[in-house]
């Protein structure tokens, strides 16, 4: 029902979301593909996470911080690099369906912390809110 009403707003935020994210992440000095193309015409952005030891780390890093996204083959990757790819793959349909616009969503806290070692403590008050709410 909900969708019916708010569908077509939705997927226009989900955007514009994920166009905020990706420019944000290019700001912060992160590798975000397609710069050249918006970054982005749906939810997802993809970045380039070699540097900091490839998706599959950074993918379960973030998990332990209630940060999740995939691990993801970048274009320029061979076929044999399937289970460590370079990237990862960020989704923003839940954030924007919690109606967070990118100012307040954890991921930039993510990106503040992007220096420095991430545990579970180091979770942001924001983010045991967002644990403990279910969506509008």
């Amino acid at each position: 029902m909900k969708m019916m009403e708010f569908g077509e707003e939705y997927a226009e935020d989900t955007i514009k979301n994920a166009k905020a994210l990706a420019a944000t992440l290019d700001k912060h000095g992160f590798d975000v593909q397609g710069k050249e193309f918006g970054y982005t015409q749906s939810h997802q952005v993809a970045v380039n996470v070699k540097n900091f030891q490839g998706g599959e780390k950074v993918s379960k890093t973030l998990e332990l911080n209630d940060i999740i996204l995939n691990m993801n083959m970048l274009p320029h990757e061979p076929l044999r690099n399937h289970d460590r790819p370079e990237g990862i793959r960020i989704g923003v349909q839940e954030m924007t369906r919690y109606r967070l616009h990118f100012r307040y969503a954890h991921l930039r806290l993510a990106i503040k912390y992007h220096g420095r070692k991430l545990t579970r403590a180091a979770s942001h008050p924001r983010i045991a809110f967002l644990r403990a709410s279910p969506p509008p």
